[in-house]
């Protein structure tokens, strides 16, 4: 409380106050902006899905217990659906363990945190477990840059360089199939002179590769932890000039104010972190689904019956069907049936497909013409008195 009373006293007086400012007053200015940095920490997630989460950890100083000690500032942000950038929480703890991790997962996904499809961070093994247990169903790209820190400590400066230009030709790769064989082929040419390195990239090529599995355009944005890291330095930045902070809420209260002014000037920047268009193709529309219709077993459903291509009822002729008044509408000259081709004016017209009066494939039991395969032409009384028996003499 002394550091922060001095430092207000002394920009008060800077300004010409030389009265300064009370201790009582400063304590009521904290109190509003721990409100206002609780609300904030504390606002509904649930508006929007968000399908890029980045989680890092900074480090700084505060005391506990009447001791220095080293504190936790782990930080989560996102991108929308719609492309932009928000600050979705911060927390202060003790360090990066499991506990803590998922403790801070559960408190996004309780303020409704969801869509999230991948997850960016470095290897920490609370991390990683916490991102197991509470972010299930979303898959996880470890950051390039800490892997390569990771590999380059396992080798020696001199050879350092060589083998960060072979594990950047597996970023540089057009396709996802080509980014996993690079992988495989990086690590056979440092085999023999590098096992430790290649046995890490085997290892790890389902983690440093998972960016691939989505589109092209995000590939650079999505496979490290960097725009979480310019954030932390900002953190770094304005904690560094407290130094020691007296108490965890003295610093949860100022990284709160620095994230929320981040957070703000990304909601009114005018360009998006990715394109809106690029975000449509992480997440396409569902196809809508109908219902088909159910019907009762006995239900029959009412549809307009067509003469013309159905079978006669039992014991009705097929003149009869096509003809109920026994005279034929006016026909357009030279219009065919659908069905059998046949040009003629009593033609019933309901053969199956591929049979007709014009087929050879013709039967006089389709239409009750016996003229066969020629064209049927007769009236319907001419019909009736070729079917009829004929007498003697």
């Amino acid at each position: 409380e002394g550091v922060s009373t001095r430092k207000v006293d002394d920009l008060v007086a800077a300004l010409g106050v030389e009265s300064g400012i009370s201790k009582s007053e400063v304590s009521r200015i904290c109190g509003q902006l721990d409100a206002e940095v609780t609300a904030w920490r504390d606002r509904s997630l649930g508006e929007q899905a968000f399908p890029y989460v980045f989680l890092d950890a900074t480090y700084c100083k505060a005391r506990v217990n009447r001791r220095v000690v080293s504190r936790a500032v782990v930080i989560a942000t996102g991108v929308s659906a719609d492309g932009r950038r928000e600050v979705l929480g911060v927390d202060v703890g003790d360090s990066e363990s499991e506990v803590f991790w998922t403790g801070f997962l559960r408190g996004l996904r309780d303020r409704g945190l969801g869509g999230v499809q991948l997850v960016i961070s470095d290897s920490h093994r609370g991390l990683t477990a916490a991102i197991d247990t509470v972010l299930t169903g979303a898959a996880w790209q470890r950051c390039r840059v800490h892997f390569m820190r990771n590999v380059l400590a396992r080798v020696s400066k001199g050879q350092a360089e060589m083998i960060a230009a072979a594990i950047r030709t597996i970023f540089a790769q057009p396709t996802a199939d080509t980014v996993r064989e690079a992988v495989d082929n990086v690590a056979t040419t440092l085999q023999r002179q590098f096992p430790a390195v290649a046995l890490l990239l085997r290892d790890a090529r389902e983690e440093i590769t998972a960016f691939a599995d989505f589109p092209q355009a995000h590939w650079r944005k999505i496979w490290s932890t960097n725009p979480l890291e310019r954030l932390n330095k900002e953190v770094k930045r304005r904690t560094d000039v407290v130094g020691i902070f007296p108490d965890d809420a003295s610093l949860l209260r100022l990284a709160g104010c620095v994230l929320i002014e981040a957070h703000d000037e990304w909601q009114v920047a005018d360009r998006r972190y990715l394109s809106e268009a690029s975000m449509a193709l992480l997440t396409p529309p569902e196809p809508t689904a109908l219902e088909p219709r159910r019907t009762e077993q006995n239900e029959v459903i009412d549809q307009p019956a067509c003469t013309r291509h159905s079978q006669p009822p039992a014991g009705q002729h097929a003149d009869e069907l096509h003809h109920p008044s026994g005279r034929d509408p006016p026909r357009p000259p030279g219009r065919r049936s659908d069905r059998c081709g046949c040009a003629g004016p009593r033609c019933a017209g309901w053969p199956a497909p591929g049979a007709g009066c014009g087929s050879a494939r013709a039967r006089p039991s389709r239409c009750g013409c016996r003229d066969h395969p020629g064209r049927c032409t007769a009236s319907a009384a001419t019909l009736r008195r070729r079917s009829a028996p004929r007498g003697l003499g």
